[in-house]
């Protein structure tokens, strides 16, 4: 069965069949649509979990459909394939709300995986802020750190696995500070290309680079008296590095193409799942922004660390799960509720929350049987498994694939980087064109 919906929007028919099919792989339904007007249409008479959409269509820019999206308070990711020359407009789509841009040509890994991580990443449907119920004493003595660090000015750190919950925590410290009625503005630099991110961050005048035509504002005016979050700071290039960390020291920022100063307040709230030590180390981050952005460092404990905090998880994403598929599950079995508790769920509340979902959608109504309960059990991720054996190795790769939403999770799952996942997808035929 499928779990997303997608909407499509390209008028080249090659790209579009593409598109699709890449998508149907991935177990996502889909509707196309070659022009804005129906695309609103599609979007008026449905629900989407994510839109696909080429900037410059026949009639107009694909930026109308955000800006309909934007008027109507929707949160559907939206992401953007479009041409170099059309950067100026992908950068104004970025500071709309876009998850993503991808340049043409674009290949099935990254039009999936940029899909994946814009659902995966999106805001939560119910209104407001969901606070969920945990008692487990390490995520309880967190808690009680962020309760410290909520009101205090200094950039706060959140570092942890993949998974765990980094940017919840990020929205809780926002909505614990007397900023809590100001502008909370997030994104993921691992989804800012380089040669925008200053732009995207800082803004640009007229004239800026090939293509600018107007003078536009970045992320850092939008969270003006807020908190901006910066997921995956670590992808940041040096350059946007040293600018930021004059924000961070001056409370001043330049656009790009200006040598005026401005001046901002905004809290600063980073996380990365890297260690950033290495990475200055390596040369890959700068040292005196690590000493400013680690002054109030907290780490999101695993999930596995966290037991006392699983079934409470569980049934809450069971009843999120309930409302937005108007389904009727009613709780889980005893044997059920073991195998969840038994597992050490290595991608944590994230892999815990794909799970529920997909049981309740197997379910239906009633209580949730154990085998429902879809946890892969080809990897331990303390002894990663070693794919030597070919008569299985396609088997373990589809597996692995099917049980996980990217394809850098599927690749953490086996013991493998992703370059090398890519290989063996192309040795057993695992990519379609």
């Amino acid at each position: 069965m499928n779990r997303y919906k997608v909407l499509i929007v390209e008028d080249d028919s090659v790209m579009l069949r593409l598109a699709r099919n890449w998508m149907q792989d991935a177990k996502m339904s889909t509707d196309c649509a070659t022009k804005v007007g129906e695309a609103l249409k599609l979007i008026a008479d449905n629900e989407y979990d994510a839109i696909i959409c080429d900037l410059l269509l026949p009639d107009g820019h694909g930026t109308k459909i955000l800006e309909k999206l934007n008027e109507k308070r929707c949160t559907t990711p939206f992401v953007m394939m479009t041409k170099v020359t059309d950067a100026p407009l992908a950068v104004n789509a970025m500071k709309m709300g876009a998850a993503d841009y991808l340049i043409k040509p674009v290949h099935d890994i990254q039009l999936v995986e940029a899909v994946q991580k814009a659902i995966r990443n999106s805001p939560p449907k119910p209104k407001g802020h969901v606070i969920y119920k945990r008692e487990s004493p390490a995520y309880k003595k967190m808690m009680r750190r962020v309760e410290l660090f909520a009101n205090a000015e200094a950039t706060v750190l959140i570092y942890g696995e993949s998974g765990a919950g980094k940017e919840h925590i990020a929205r809780e410290v926002h909505y614990m500070s007397h900023r809590k009625d100001k502008p909370y503005i997030a994104k993921d630099c691992a989804s800012i290309h380089t040669d925008t991110a200053m732009s995207i961050l800082f803004g640009h005048v007229k004239g800026a680079f090939t293509g600018a035509t107007e003078e536009t504002t970045g992320l850092i005016h939008e969270a003006e008296g807020g908190t901006l979050f910066l997921d995956e700071v670590e992808n940041l290039t040096m350059p946007v590095q040293k600018m930021l960390l004059r924000v961070l020291e001056e409370r001043v920022y330049q656009k790009m193409g200006s040598n005026k100063d401005i001046r901002c307040n905004i809290r600063l709230v980073v996380a990365s799942n890297e260690n950033l030590r290495e990475k200055v180390s390596k040369g890959e981050f700068r040292k005196d922004l690590l000493a400013r952005i680690n002054e109030f460092p907290i780490e999101v404990p695993p999930l596995r660390c966290c037991r006392e905090d699983i079934m409470l998880l569980a049934t809450e994403f069971m009843r999120e799960s309930n409302e937005m598929n108007h389904l009727d599950v009613t709780g889980f079995t005893d044997e059920a509720t073991k195998k969840i508790k038994a597992y050490d769920w290595p991608e944590n509340v994230r892999q815990l929350k794909h799970t529920i979902d997909r049981a309740v959608i197997l379910t239906r109504t009633g209580e949730i049987q154990p085998e429902e309960i879809e946890i892969d059990e080809i990897v331990n991720t303390k002894n990663p498994l070693s794919l030597k054996n070919e008569e299985d190795e396609r088997a373990k790769i589809i597996k692995a694939i099917e049980m996980t939403s990217s394809y850098d999770e599927a690749a953490d799952m086996l013991g493998i980087t992703r370059e090398t996942l890519f290989q063996k997808r192309k040795k057993y035929g695992l990519i379609r064109r």
